[in-house]
């Protein structure tokens, strides 16, 4: 999708207007205008439609226009919205949970709702999400075609929809679908939350909410905000405070908390303002401008997410943290790829690993042991130090370039821990990466200059040369040189544990070994006659 589809200004206005329209109730999650949108825990989805492309032959450019699923999700290589699959007309109600999403189509005529069920999948080895199943989503129990959705929540594995069907209770109706055995137990009717209904009585003035796995309703009743929570098969509702000038657009969870997204009535331009509750009182958290093109409000990892689409109809993004009153720069989503800035370091790696190892077993492996066995005395020599004294001798020495790059780049230490070969954005991974290159100079310098690095004297080990003596600087400095592959590619050292005396490949090219120094002082030496001590 390197060609980004155009969305007309038409269409964006439109819904503008429809989002205005059916501004007197509280709409489906999460909060905001864009309709066909939902979010779950670090997912956001949302419908564009497109202007088609002509046909020749058959179309007109936009004569038959296209409706996308996106998706973008926290853990991303590199902020991009990903196409999830293609539409013939929106959706009529999407709901989330975590990397689920459940879409319900509009009604034709006398045909069932279908009902659609697919998730975001996480290739660990670049870091891109795909979609399960791969064949297509899931149909799950069909919904009828009575009525309108008015809202969809979907909760611990159950989905929740109201519709406006009169049925003998009232004007609406609530019905639930769990994902795991619908199929086999179909929709179930659900009571209504005890909240006012609009006086029209045809639709309702409140929206489902999910709260953890529990189900939340928010609305009014008796002319005062409350919330209405489903817990074993019943509702219990507790008021919720209100400011004069703030009317309530809807909310979402973050962290525990509930979090109400109000449209600031009493201002000149029209702004939106987040109010976290705190035990039934209220703590203003951040207010802004509402963005003029369609949008949508919702909890996204540890912050919240201001989602917006652009002229060219291109999701940006702002989040806002906890602790800040406005949200920070808008990130614009580009397509997924695979940049030159981004994944190709795993390509290096990966190149760089492999040669190394196949120089270690054609040219160091028989080469080795000749060199040593062919002496004029027998080799007595301890096997190669085990491979957890080795790095953390290696994590010793990146303790100054640990604490330099934590003074350099700030935030949170973990960030410097992040290995660059468990990352595919190169980028995002670039603290961690001057570390480990950092610690990787601080024991070069000390195995060349002071004939072991201070994590390796710590540790109590030493480097041997190929007599089985001291390594010399020459023999330190190339090893050094070529175990950089192994500190950027640490699965390099596994091939220790297969060879005979426990060397890595940078050993075995080099003719050294790194030993347990005490090991090799205890070691019995031949005497000057050349004879073996008894």
């Amino acid at each position: 999708m390197d060609a980004r589809p155009r969305v007309s200004l038409l269409v964006a206005l439109l819904s503008l207007l429809a989002a205005f329209a059916g501004a007197g109730r509280v709409d489906a999650s999460p909060p905001g205008t864009l309709r066909s949108s939902a979010a779950g825990d670090g997912h956001l989805w949302w419908a564009v439609e497109r202007v088609a492309p002509a046909v020749p032959g058959r179309s007109r450019e936009g004569e038959q226009p296209e409706y996308l699923l996106m998706h973008h999700a926290t853990l991303e290589p590199a902020p991009s919205e990903r196409f999830v699959m293609k539409l013939a007309a929106p959706p009529e109600a999407m709901a989330a949970e975590g990397n689920s999403l459940v879409l319900v189509t509009r009604p034709q005529g006398e045909r069932k709702r279908v009902v659609l069920l697919t998730r975001a999948q996480r290739n660990e080895a670049v870091g891109h999400w795909f979609s399960e199943p791969r064949t297509g989503p899931k149909i799950l129990t069909p919904l009828d075609e009575r009525g309108r959705v008015l809202d969809l929540a979907l909760v611990d594995g159950t989905l929740f929809v109201v519709r406006s069907v009169r049925d003998e209770q009232g004007a609406e109706s609530l019905e639930m679908l769990s994902l795991e055995t619908g199929f086999n137990t179909g929709w179930k009717p659900v009571e209504l939350p005890p909240l006012d209904r609009d006086p029209a009585g045809q639709t309702l003035g409140w929206s489902l909410v999910r709260d953890g796995k529990t189900l939340v309703a928010i609305g009014r009743a008796a002319g005062q905000a409350r919330t209405a929570r489903y817990e074993s098969g019943s509702w219990s509702t507790r008021p919720v405070p209100e400011a004069e000038g703030m009317r309530i657009l809807g909310a979402f969870s973050l962290e525990g908390r509930t979090v109400l997204v109000e449209r600031v009535e009493a201002s000149a331009a029209p702004r939106i303002g987040l109010t976290v509750l705190r035990e039934g009182r209220r703590s203003a958290w951040a207010q802004f401008d509402e963005p003029a093109r369609p949008w949508f409000i919702a909890a996204f990892g540890s912050d919240a997410a201001l989602f917006e689409l652009d002229a060219t109809g291109r999701g940006t993004v702002r989040a806002i943290s906890p602790s800040a009153n406005a949200p920070r720069e808008a990130v614009t989503l580009m397509p997924p790829g695979f940049a030159s800035g981004g994944w190709v370091h795993l390509l290096i790696l990966g190149v760089a690993s492999l040669s190394l190892m196949l120089a270690a077993l054609l040219f160091g492996s028989e080469e080795y042991l000749k060199a040593r066995l062919g002496l004029s005395a027998p080799v007595v020599r301890p096997p190669g130090a085990p491979l957890s004294r080795r790095f953390l001798a290696f994590a010793v020495d990146s303790v100054p370039a640990f604490f330099i790059c934590w003074a350099a780049f700030g935030g949170s230490p973990a960030r410097l821990l992040e290995h660059p070969i468990l990352s595919a954005n190169l980028e995002a991974s670039l603290p961690g990466a001057f570390v480990i290159v950092g610690g990787w100079i601080f024991a070069t310098l000390g195995d060349a200059i002071l004939g072991r690095s201070i994590g390796k004297r710590m540790l109590g080990l030493m480097i041997l040369g190929r007599n089985d003596r001291p390594a010399g600087v020459g023999a330190r400095l190339l090893r050094s040189l070529l175990s950089l592959v192994s500190v950027l590619s640490p699965p390099v050292m596994f091939i220790a544990l297969f060879h005979p005396w426990g060397d890595g490949p940078a050993e075995m090219l080099t003719k050294t070994a790194v030993v347990d120094e005490s090991a090799w002082k205890a070691l019995p030496r031949p005497r000057p006659d050349g004879q073996q001590p008894s």
